[in-house]
């Protein structure tokens, strides 16, 4: 509990002060989107405004402080957003790596020192030798050959490497002499962070008068003015004491410090006689404050992130400068201002320099030349990535199968070996190879490789992959040759946060096919009984059922083609079945000389390609291809892209060198998208920029993605990654600096080049299907029409998957829907006629007024069937929690051989048609349709009729009493608002 006062005593005033934590828990929750959508950051004051959040009395503001100040030092217009609230979360949510929710205050009297003294007695020598007690620093030189320290006394201290331990504030006030001065970027970092001041003042009476609670709250008409007070007076603290304390922060604190000890006690005693008006206060026994600002040794409490301090300037902030490194709770981004960001930077400069000492690698640590563009920055360089297109890497006994060079070259033999390190793409691998080692600035690249052997191969995985900021990947294992001494996709997934899935290598499938549907014609006695029109017949239909099952499969997401590779991309819209059975004749000749079946006889390819695509197309998964020189201009595949609307076009590699033909492919066409990947890290950085820049030249900034093609090594998908986000960085900063785009819109492109197209194309999240149904909605009127396709119609599946994607009907409805038929419901419109609906649509509200129609296509034999209508998302101001309700209920619908439709009966609906409207206008709702087969007794039943309520209905509950059974078919929509 807590007491809350004001200038006239006891008030009280929980209410507002209950408020502010919800005000402060909208505050974090805004951050987190902002980061989510890369914005840039703002000040904690507009945080707390976007959100509501306008304290106009005393009692909200001193609530507010409590709530921000008081942890902080500073004020919230004072306050980063962003690095507030990770600053909070870093350290008291669990959830995100926190140590405890718990805010506890220390009362061991030995004070936080046992702690360092604890950890010294592990190593100190007993004489204390190695530590020099009240001897103060003047003056720091260094040089790349070491630091010397001058002290006060004249003393000098000499060594290899030294680490800069000073406060923030002691950095900012220049008490300390460095020769040569800090550089630029340093000195930036430092004074652009900001030392606050955290101030208690301690009184001790003869006895205590005050509250009974740990904690008071005090609202004065001045924010900040001696608000927080805590009594140490208490069960649990040091009770009898007559201790009670005040915080002051900030401005506030600062102001204090600059006048005496008398004129601050008779402020604090006037505080204390306003908030226990009826009680006599007496003088104080004794009284205490420290001047924290004022201590040459503090210069301050702690470190606070202001809204203008960038990612970058923290970068700056914990860089060494030679030999001389820096730590402290200033240099800690994830806990900056708490005890333990001075102890995680201690620790890990040390071990730098440990390493350092003992011969190890000793890389300099990050910095920037230059601040600027701070948001884009923080998003390209920190953005998660999906990788939408990679390969498998080796098995760690496989790892020196390969040379190392391939990681930049796709050179081979004496090239690859003795000629690709001298390529600027060599060149630039090995610094950062070495970086990313730890090793020296100028390490050669037979000693980055020399280091590389002796790193655990599940170490150096996992560091790459990090480094990398992968979430997901997405494999193409058909790399050919390679399965017996690479690891399978999935083994992917234990050094990423999201998942490995799976894309199938169309040649692969059907190059494995062939090799089965031809073995039995491998002898020479065989030859006689090969029917070349009966085999191509066989190849198609059993390609196509191989791809279907594969589309099938959750892990696979889409189909890849290197028809470019093998015949070129000027692919045939149809085949000719003669060129097919002599190409299939070669292919089998082929197969007795070699022993092995490589598919490169262009009508055969083709017709692979027409395959694979018209299967991709009825399952909704995208189809990549690859591209070469000959014949690999995706011009040619302008007449397959027309012939195959409903088909996903991935064009990979860049398009690479017809980059430009490509971006104009998705400027055109709404299924093709284009994916940059390959030339990182195969090109130079200047051929990657210019690569870039004609990416985006025509492509749409939402239809290009990344992928790092990474293969066999852990640090190809690191290279891969890191210059692509050097090349987004610095092509889209160029924009910036034009006017081309703003610094948000810029950000905006990082996000969806990394992360949401991939997410959008291949469907990667359940989330991903309401955002991408929402975004097709269009307008129609008039009658719905529902239709029966066949059980063996190929497209139940994708209805199956749709429902648990898009989390259809759940604990509220049916769970799971396993449809023996494909239920079509069709609104007759006047502006697009019929709008058929099969796994999932969206409508408007004017859409689904009441039907003049509603009739089923079924099977012949199927019948009478039992149709529902249910929302289950009701929610309304009398009934704030979310139930289901029923929107139609409807019998004996019988099969009618002649018109192929289900009869409309001449009984009238159990429940007429309610038109759906969603309780909140511009909210999308969900509704789905059931079909069920009628039982005998459906016709008695009493459950429902046409005046039963149709709020709280479910569907599950009825269905079993109603003897209904479990639903054989079904379709949902998303309906929003009129447009």
């Amino acid at each position: 509990m807590i007491a809350t006062y004001n200038a006239s005593g006891p008030a009280d005033f929980l209410d507002v002060f209950r408020k502010s934590e919800d005000d402060y828990e909208r505050l974090t929750v805004l951050a987190g989107t902002r980061v989510d959508k890369g914005l840039v950051d703002i000040s904690a004051r507009t945080g707390y405004s976007l959100g509501g959040a306008k304290p106009a009395t005393a009692h909200a503001r001193a609530s507010e402080y409590y709530q921000f100040d008081w942890e902080y030092a500073q004020t919230p217009e004072q306050s980063s957003l962003i690095a507030s609230s990770w600053g909070n979360n870093y350290t008291y949510d669990v959830a995100s790596g926190g140590f405890s929710d718990d805010n506890q205050m220390s009362i061991d009297q030995r004070g936080f020192k046992i702690i360092v003294q604890a950890e010294a007695a592990e190593f100190l020598a007993p004489s204390g030798t190695q530590v020099l007690f009240g001897a103060t620093v003047k003056a720091v030189n260094h040089s790349r050959k070491g630091v010397q320290v001058v002290l006060s006394d004249g003393r000098e201290l000499s060594a290899d490497y030294a680490l800069c331990t000073f406060s923030l504030g002691v950095l900012q006030h220049d008490d300390v002499v460095f020769e040569p001065e800090l550089p630029d970027y340093k000195q930036e970092a430092i004074h652009s962070m900001v030392m606050a001041t955290y101030t208690k003042i301690f009184l001790q009476f003869p006895r205590k008068f005050w509250f009974d609670t740990e904690m008071a709250i005090y609202a004065d008409e001045q924010r900040g003015r001696y608000t927080v007070w805590q009594s140490l007076d208490h069960l649990g603290f040091l009770p009898g004491s007559g201790i009670i304390f005040v915080t002051v922060t900030g401005d506030f604190a600062l102001r204090i410090e600059a006048l005496s000890n008398a004129q601050v006690q008779e402020e604090v005693l006037s505080v204390l006689r306003s908030m226990f008006p009826s009680v006599l206060v007496p003088e104080p026994t004794d009284f205490y404050f420290p001047r924290w600002q004022a201590n040459p040794l503090f210069r301050g409490s702690y470190s606070n992130w202001p809204p203008s301090f960038a990612s970058q300037h923290m970068d700056n902030m914990r860089a060494n400068i030679g030999r001389l490194y820096f730590a402290g709770e200033a240099t800690s981004r994830k806990y900056f201002g708490f005890l333990q960001g001075a102890y995680f930077e201690g620790l890990e400069m040390g071990t730098t320099i440990a390493r350092c000492v003992n011969g190890g690698p000793c890389a300099d640590l990050e910095r920037f030349a230059e601040v600027s563009f701070p948001a884009l920055h923080h998003a390209a360089f920190t953005h998660p990535a999906t990788d939408n297109h990679a390969h498998p890497i080796l098995r760690a006994a496989s790892r020196s199968r390969l040379l190392f060079e391939g990681v930049f070259s796709e050179a081979s033999g004496q090239a690859l070996m003795q000629d690709a390190i001298h390529t600027l793409a060599g060149r630039r691998a090995t610094k950062q190879l070495a970086k990313l080692y730890g090793l020296n600035d100028g390490t050669s690249w037979e000693e980055v490789k020399r280091h590389r052997d002796c790193i655990d191969w599940e170490d150096l995985c996992l560091l790459c992959f990090e480094k990398a900021g992968i979430e997901s990947v997405l494999v193409d294992d058909g790399l050919g040759g390679s399965g017996e001494w690479v690891e399978g996709y999935k083994s992917l997934a234990r050094f990423i946060r999201g998942d490995a899935k799976r894309i199938v290598r169309v040649e692969v499938e059907a190059e494995g096919l062939l090799e089965d549907i031809l073995g039995p014609y491998m002898s020479p006695g065989a030859h006689g009984s090969f029917n070349p029109c009966r085999v191509v017949r066989s190849f198609e239909t059993r390609l196509a059922g191989i791809l279907s099952e594969n589309a099938r499969d959750q892990d696979v997401v889409g189909f890849k083609s290197i028809v470019c590779y093998r015949t070129g991309m000027d692919v045939s819209l149809s085949g000719n079945m003669k060129e097919k059975e002599d190409a299939l004749s070669e292919l089998l000749d082929m197969y007795r000389r070699t022993g092995r079946i490589r598919l490169a006889h262009k009508p055969l390819n083709d017709t692979v390609v027409r395959i694979a695509l018209g299967v991709a197309g009825d399952y909704e998964i995208p189809g990549d291809t690859d591209i070469r020189l000959t014949k690999s201009s995706p011009a040619h595949l302008q007449e397959i892209i027309e012939a195959f609307p409903k088909t996903t076009f991935v064009i990979l590699h860049s398009a690479y060198p017809y980059t430009r033909d490509a971006g104009y492919l998705t400027a055109m066409y709404s299924n093709v998208y284009l994916d940059f990947g390959e030339v990182f890290p195969f090109v130079s950085a200047e051929g990657q920029r210019n690569v870039l820049r004609q990416v985006l030249e025509l492509s749409p900034t939402n239809k290009i993605m990344w992928s790092s093609d990474g293969h066999w090594w852990p640090e190809s998908y690191y290279l891969g990654s890191q210059q692509a986000r050097e090349a987004l960085y610095e092509v889209l900063a160029e924009s910036v600096r034009r006017g081309e785009l703003t610094e948000e819109e810029a950000v905006e492109v990082v996000q969806n080049a990394l992360y949401r197209t991939a997410e959008k194309v291949y469907r990667l999240q359940k989330r991903e299907v309401h955002v991408w149904l929402s975004t097709i909605l269009t307008i129609a009127v008039a009658s719905i029409l529902a239709n029966l396709v066949s059980a063996q119609d190929t497209n139940l599946n994708k209805v199956k998957h749709a429902f648990e994607e898009a989390e259809m009907l759940g604990a509220r409805c049916w769970n799971p829907l396993n449809p023996t038929v494909l239920l079509e419901v069709n609104y007759l419109t006047a502006k697009a006629g019929i709008k058929s609906l099969h796994a999932g649509g969206n409508m408007t509200m004017e859409e689904c007024c009441p039907p003049s129609l509603f009739n089923d296509i079924g099977n012949p034999g199927l019948g009478p069937l039992v149709i529902v209508f249910t929302d289950p998302d009701v929610y309304s101001q009398e009934d704030p929690g979310i139930t289901p309700a029923l929107h139609f209920l409807s019998g004996h619908h019988d099969f009618n051989p002649d018109s192929g439709l289900l009869n409309t009966p001449s009984t009238a609906a159990v429940a007429p048609y309610g038109q759906p409207r969603p309780c909140v206008p511009s909210s999308i709702y969900r509704y789905t349709f059931c079909l069920f087969k009628q039982p005998v007794g459906f016709v008695t039943q009493a459950l429902v009729n046409s005046t039963s309520s149709r709020n709280k209905f479910n569907l599950a509950d009825f269905t079993l009493k109603a003897d209904l059974g479990e639903p054989i078919g079904g379709v949902f929509m998303l309906v929003g608002p009129d447009l």
